[in-house]
């Protein structure tokens, strides 16, 4: 570093201090990050308490003291380092992972704050003060950090220039915080218990709009209350108005004691709160952005890593090929240095390699998160998720599911879950998550589990208000609290462990239920002797982990009949759309006519509309004749005659007259009787009546000779025969019949229409490309077919039964015609054979079960007559039956077990 002393730095500013305060919305949050400091230290206790000083801004001093590991000189001059930090990493379960929660957290409470921390026989002062700054007008940020030695409270500073340092910054101390002297300073010092730990200082407290400080310290005496919120305010949770009430749900396993103005914070464990808790494992490959930053930082660290070691082991062989077999000794002495430098570097860039190929392949693993739910009848009105990042509470009350629609359904419910680091990584100021897409994810998914655990516990089977009213519900008002009447609190308390924490070995006890225990207040010094339970009333007893029965998303579960119906009306509702993107949309009676072919304009600039004449055409009429123009009136009619034409009845005769001029006489058709198509030709319709439009066919060939027969348009039973355009026709519109189980849909022309009919006639016959319309309408036929054809194949393959005469990868690759000759029927008969099959089995097996229950309760039955026997022969006072039954023999042996005791 020294060839860049003269090289310019980027340097911090003084407004950056002010800057990076204003993250922390959540003024309780700024404080929470000096209590995460001390946690991450591994104290067992922090006392954070306030001293009334009338000289500072806000009249008080606000102090964290802890009993951590504490910092060296080295270790507190990282502290004004902002970024650094030595708590990062991917598996640590510390909380810091910034290096900028003391500062941004400080600097948001107070304007100032010095630091005493003690360690390894030194102490040590960091001073951060905008007071400071302001008065001299500095703009870089200037922190003095002193140090001494503990034993003798000398000043660690060697040289001349050291001492100069040291006298300048015990000056600007004494000058800009409380201490005045350096007798004052080494007095708080002394507040630190054993040779190590922390204390932090506050100071110039933050002010509202009012004058008064932000917190609120003198209300409660044991508490530190938002200033701003207003206490009568039911909307506002405890947790959001409280320290001591936030603090006590901070940490998901608390573990640390806290004690704000000398009394101890009552830590809550939100498992041990709950009534019905049930954890629900989730699994899922989501959450991919963290993974993939790791393994991104692993790869590049690997790559590093193998350039240095091949630089290395390229100078360890060329040192080697200078260095002769009689080189002079420091030759090599160098030489053994460079390789055991070049095998040093290249062990670590193996193992770096390997830490990168094991994040690699972590990336396909599914991360797996404990959601954690339960009824809150204590306070109903609190409802809602706590989200933890490595046992540190991130955001909570937050509504998912059904609770964010209002109403009874899952209100009431806590649920819980510890996120670690690898899966979500928390925003700097721990108050919300990076990725917020994913972060959403996590609450859908919440949700979902939400919605299942509400079926689990069954409470809108009983009742949502009659559950409720069992607890002391019995307002109308939902945020109305509990009553207090003893039967209610009895019951409530009897729903829900009593556990607390010994105050010696930080152990978390359940104590038996006692009635003499509702709201009794436990001492704060309770400790494992005091504990009722004989076999949990040491501190070297191990911890009961409370036992959280488990639940599983349940999906919906439906028979073969009803997977079967489900695709057949997928399959309908697919010929519904299909049909409508069929049929051109039917244009306004005012709109302009649309633009047609060339030879169509010169024909309506010859003639009229009027003057077309209403011809007989026939099929016999030569295709290549030029199209008549139609009218909007006409194509209106006509749409509307489609419209009103489905639904009509397939036999019979017509409602109207028939129509001996129609246009449609003559038309070359195709119908469906018996399954089997035949060719035949209209000869007679009904297009002038005002009932649905129906064509009479006769067929050419049929086993009844001239069988004719009455079709409604718009049948699937008829349609007209396709033409290709190699053909000198065109490809025309398609439509779905109706499916028939076990058969595929097949591709048929739509019914003729008067429309049709004409579009048919006035495509010239030297026309042999696609219109743009008819062949979209076909592609999208086509994945229609294919939507519906893979919707077959997976019920195919969800019901497979086992031995099958085909296997899962066969009825993946079966084509449309393949599922049309799919014996379906055979296949659900071996479906249900193999269900009944198993359903015997397990018939069998509970009858089995059944014989020995009742051979055990025969042989039960006869020790008890053997034990009345016994008893009555021994003393014949015993009044008892012989075949008295079990339940006057288990009273009688009690009894006497009784006495024998007492004897």
């Amino acid at each position: 570093m020294a060839q860049y002393s003269g090289l310019s730095r980027a340097q911090l500013t003084f407004d950056y201090l002010h800057t990076n305060s204003t993250t922390h919305e959540f003024l309780f949050g700024a404080l929470a990050e000096l209590v995460d400091n001390a946690r991450d230290a591994a104290a067992t206790k922090i006392h954070v308490y306030t001293v009334p000083k009338k000289e500072v801004r806000g009249g008080y001093l606000l102090c964290f003291l802890d009993d951590g590991e504490g910092m060296d000189p080295g270790e507190a001059a990282s502290v004004i380092q902002f970024g650094k930090s030595s708590k990062r990493a991917v598996d640590s379960q510390m909380i810091g992972q910034y290096g900028n929660g003391l500062k941004s957290g400080s600097m948001r409470i107070g304007k100032d704050f010095i630091l005493f921390t003690k360690k390894r026989n030194t102490k040590s002062i960091v001073f951060l003060s905008r007071t400071f700054h302001q008065e001299e007008k500095i703009d870089e940020v200037i922190v003095p950090l002193p140090s001494w030695d503990m034993d003798s409270n000398r000043p660690i500073a060697k040289s001349a220039k050291q001492q100069e340092k040291y006298l300048t910054e015990i000056d600007i101390i004494t000058k800009y915080s409380p201490f005045k002297s350096e007798k004052e300073i080494h007095e708080q010092f002394d507040k630190i218990d054993g040779e190590s730990g922390t204390l932090v200082i506050i100071y110039h407290m933050m002010l509202l709009d009012n004058g008064e400080p932000e917190l609120d310290v003198t209300t409660n005496s044991v508490d530190i209350l938002m200033a701003n919120v207003d206490k009568d305010d039911d909307s506002v949770p405890p947790e959001k108005r409280s320290f001591r009430a936030y603090t006590a749900v901070l940490y998901i396993e608390p573990r640390m004691k806290i004690y704000i103005n000398g009394s101890k914070v009552c830590t809550r464990r939100l498992a041990s709160c709950l009534y019905k808790p049930k954890m629900y494992k989730y699994s899922s490959n989501r959450f991919k952005t963290r993974s993939e930053k790791e393994a991104a930082k692993a790869y590049h660290e690997a790559q590093m890593a193998e350039e240095k070691a091949r630089d290395a082991e390229s100078k360890a062989r060329d040192l080697q090929n200078k260095v002769g077999p009689v080189a002079p000794k420091d030759q090599r002495v160098a030489l053994r240095q460079a390789q055991a430098q070049a095998e040093m570097l290249r062990n670590d860039a193996d193992i770096k390699k390997e830490v990168a190929e094991t994040k690699k392949r972590s990336l396909k693993e599914p991360k797996v998160l404990n959601f954690v739910f339960g009824m809150n009848i204590e306070k109903r009105k609190l409802d809602g998720m706590f989200i933890y990042n490595c046992s540190r509470l991130i955001r909570m009350y937050e509504c998912v599911g059904p609770q964010t629609e209002g109403g009874v359904n899952c209100s009431g419910v806590l649920g819980f879950v510890d996120v670690p680091y690898l899966v979500l990584e928390p925003t700097h100021n721990k108050q919300n998550f990076a990725d917020a897409k994913e972060y959403r994810h996590l609450l859908r998914a919440m949700g979902d589990y939400l919605v299942q655990y509400w079926k689990d516990v069954g409470i809108a089977q009983q009742g949502v208000t009659k559950f409720w009213e069992n607890f002391g519900y019995l307002s109308p008002n939902w945020k109305d609290d509990p009553s207090e009447d003893p039967k209610f609190k009895r019951k409530r308390a009897m729903q829900l462990p009593l556990t607390i924490q010994c105050d010696q070995c930080l152990k978390w006890r359940t104590l038996p239920f006692s009635a003499s225990n509702i709201n009794k207040e436990f001492p704060e010094t309770w400790n494992c002797n005091m504990n009722p339970d004989t076999q949990r009333n040491r501190c070297s007893a191990a911890e009961v982990k409370q036992n959280i029965p488990q639940g599983f998303l349940k999906k919906e579960s439906r028979t073969a009949e009803e997977k079967s119906q489900k695709l057949l009306d997928d399959i309908s509702r697919k010929t519904k759309e299909l049909e409508k993107l069929q049929k051109p949309p039917t244009r306004a009676p005012t709109k302009p006519p649309t633009k047609r072919t060339s030879s169509a304009a010169s024909a309506e600039e010859s003639e009229s509309e009027e003057e077309v004449p209403q011809k007989k055409r026939r099929a016999s009429t030569t295709a290549a004749s030029p199209k008549v123009p139609v009218s909007d009136k006409e194509e209106e009619e006509e749409e509307e005659m489609e419209v009103t034409q489905n639904g009509v009845p397939e036999n019979g005769t017509p409602e109207n007259g028939v129509d001996a001029d129609s246009e449609d006489i003559g038309k070359k058709v195709e119908a469906k009787i018996d399954g089997t198509w035949y060719s035949g030709e209209v000869v007679a319709t009904n297009s002038k009546g005002a009932g649905p439009v129906r064509w009479k066919v006769k067929f050419d060939k049929y086993p009844r000779d001239k069988y004719d027969k009455w079709y409604g348009m718009g049948s699937a039973d008829l349609r007209i025969p396709p033409v290709t355009p190699a053909s000198g026709g065109r490809i025309t519109e398609t439509a779905l019949a109706p499916v028939s189980p076990g058969r595929p849909p097949q591709v048929v022309s739509p019914a003729p229409s008067a429309s049709s009919v004409r579009s048919e006639e006035s495509v010239p016959e030297a026309s042999s490309t696609t219109k743009p319309d008819a062949v979209s309408s076909y592609a999208q036929t086509q994945q229609n077919y294919e939507a519906i054809s893979a919707g077959y194949r997976t019920c195919l393959r969800y019901f497979l039964p086992p031995s099958w005469i085909m296997d899962k990868e066969r009825i993946s690759q079966m084509s449309i015609e393949d599922l049309g000759n799919f014996p379906l029927d055979d296949f659900f008969d071996h479906y249900e054979r193999g269900l009944r099959k198993l359903v015997s089995n397990f018939q069998t097996q509970a009858n089995e079960n059944q014989r020995e229950a009742d051979n055990a309760k025969a042989k039960l039955s006869n020790v008890r007559k053997l034990i009345s026997k016994l008893l009555k022969s021994i003393n014949e006072d015993i009044d008892i039956d012989p075949e008295a039954d079990g339940d006057e023999v288990d009273m009688l042996l009690e009894e006497c077990v009784r006495q024998a005791t007492q004897e």
